[in-house]
């Protein structure tokens, strides 16, 4: 089972944010540590997750949901230090794993509202966290929400319609 630490923030999640965690997950038993991102309002339905484990596995969903909306193999994913974020710009969530671009959505499939940032970890698992960023608004519009400079994130925006 996943337990939930959450960060109350002072602004609503249906707006343009950023949030990135970086950390050793490890477990304490024979079990694949599976841990992320989690956000939105834990009152309703509207809370989802972004979680990564040590078998390379990327995990998009909700909560409420059995199963993930999506499930990806990711080779950036290592069994040390790793460093999940996700974005919402506009319409749109982007999903990185160590400052590496890896999926988007638009919010129309994955809604986001609630005030909850938070943490997720498997059971019998220990999290080491070593820096966590949370940025609102203006930092998200301006692209300048990334922890560091150095390890500027891209920001992708899909095509188009013509």
């Amino acid at each position: 089972y996943e337990i939930a630490i959450p960060l109350t923030v002072t602004y609503p999640t249906q707006q343009d944010f950023y949030f990135e965690v970086t950390y050793q997950a490890t477990a304490n038993k024979n079990i694949t540590p599976e841990s992320g991102l989690i956000w939105g309002d834990n009152t309703t339905t509207n809370l989802h997750y972004f979680s990564i484990d040590q078998e390379k596995h990327a995990k998009v969903g909700e909560i409420t949901c059995m199963y993930p909306f999506l499930d990806f193999y990711n080779g950036s994913i290592n069994n040390q230090q790793n460093t999940v974020a996700v974005r919402k710009q506009g319409n749109f969530v982007y999903y990185y794993i160590n400052g590496e671009f890896v999926y988007y959505n638009d919010t129309q499939d994955l809604r986001t509202g609630g005030n909850l940032v938070g943490i997720s970890i498997s059971g019998n698992t220990t999290l080491r966290i070593t820096g966590t960023v949370i940025k609102g608004s203006q930092s998200v519009q301006n692209k300048q929400a990334t922890a560091r400079n150095q390890f500027a994130l891209p920001n992708p925006l899909p095509a188009k319609a013509k």
